[in-house]
């Protein structure tokens, strides 16, 4: 409670000073006949309520002086803003993902525990760009994890022509995804061996726009330092994948590539050399990346004047009606 006016309680002292002079001027009188109850009190019914009309009508006066100073009773009103974040994944395509030192290949893996990663996130946004030779926007940022799920279900190795890895095109497609907001966390989460095979695309271009953005990259290594050979599907044929000499083709996890992008853009590198350590690695960024629920409060007074006003109201009513009428005594 407060009061919105509390000069008023000053007319108080008004009427402090109209009781002492009242009791001056009538001598030996009291102002409150109240007070002077006991012995001296009127015996009839009516010099018993005649004696309460100075009373009365100071009560109504002090509350109408109440009512000026508008007394008032606040609530609080919150507004809950939840500011989510921004999470473009870059999901390598490329024939290396075929390999199976993660099982039952690094691509299926990739794919079951991103699925579970859009699973557990709550109002955020979410895209996805694919990735091999160049890069390709999949998804745009959408709150609808279900569709980008259901994208992410029907990734494959090869979908993205021509084949290599280009990890700065990667980084760059992923960087224009993301609009001018300021009020969000924005992040990539880039997944790949980081085996970078085509030439003249330096991956510090990349970084550098990543972090020119304000944008974090999350570098996920997925596979073996020792790397592996790429095992083809039956659908490809099946076997080892082979390059022109006919050598087994195998691929190897580029730890310094991703650790310096991570470097540059402000994130960190993990290696996921299991399904159960990659899963591990998203659950940690989840954790490391939460939304921001800002609560806005403000106190809302309304007036409650008439708590007041009531009250003076019907003393005055009474005053007309029994002292004014029925006593037929003027004070």
């Amino acid at each position: 409670m407060r009061f919105a006016a509390p000069i008023a309680f000053l007319l108080l002292l008004a009427l402090i000073g109209a009781l002492a002079l009242r009791r001056r001027y009538r001598g030996s009188t009291p102002a409150l006949p109240l007070a002077s109850w006991g012995d001296r009190a009127p015996r009839s019914l009516r010099s018993r309520l005649a004696a309460l009309a100075w009373p009365t009508r100071l009560g109504c006066l002090i509350l109408v002086v109440i009512a000026l100073a508008r007394p008032q009773w606040g609530y609080e009103e919150t507004d809950a803003v939840y500011h989510g974040i921004d999470i473009m994944v870059a999901l390598d395509v490329s024939n290396s993902m075929w390999a199976d030192d993660i099982r039952p290949n690094r691509m299926e893996a990739a794919r079951e525990v991103t699925k579970r990663f859009l699973s557990g996130l709550g109002e955020d946004r979410v895209g996805l760009v694919l990735f091999s030779g160049e890069a390709i926007a999949y998804s745009p940022l959408t709150t609808d994890l279900d569709a980008v799920a259901q994208l992410v279900d029907r990734v494959r190795v090869q979908m993205v022509l021509p084949s290599g890895t280009n990890i700065e095109a990667a980084l760059l497609s992923a960087a224009a995804r993301f609009g001018p907001e300021e009020d969000r966390t924005r992040i990539i989460i880039l997944v790949t061996d980081g085996e970078q095979t085509v030439p003249g695309h330096p991956i510090e271009v990349g970084a550098r726009a990543c972090a020119a953005k304000g944008l974090r990259v999350y570098a996920i290594g997925v596979g073996q330092p020792e790397g592996a050979f790429i095992r083809l599907p039956p659908e490809q044929g099946g076997g080892i994948l082979r390059d022109m000499l006919d050598r087994p083709v195998r691929t190897r996890l580029d730890e310094t590539t991703l650790m310096e992008i991570a470097r540059v853009a402000g994130g960190r590198y993990w290696r996921a050399e299991t399904a159960g350590q990659l899963q591990e690695v998203f659950d940690t960024i989840a954790a490391l990346e939460k939304g921001e629920l800002r609560v806005n409060r403000r106190v809302r007074y309304e007036e409650r004047m008439a708590l007041a006003l009531w009250p003076a109201a019907l003393l005055l009513l009474a005053e007309g009606l029994v002292f004014g009428v029925w006593c037929r005594r003027t004070l």
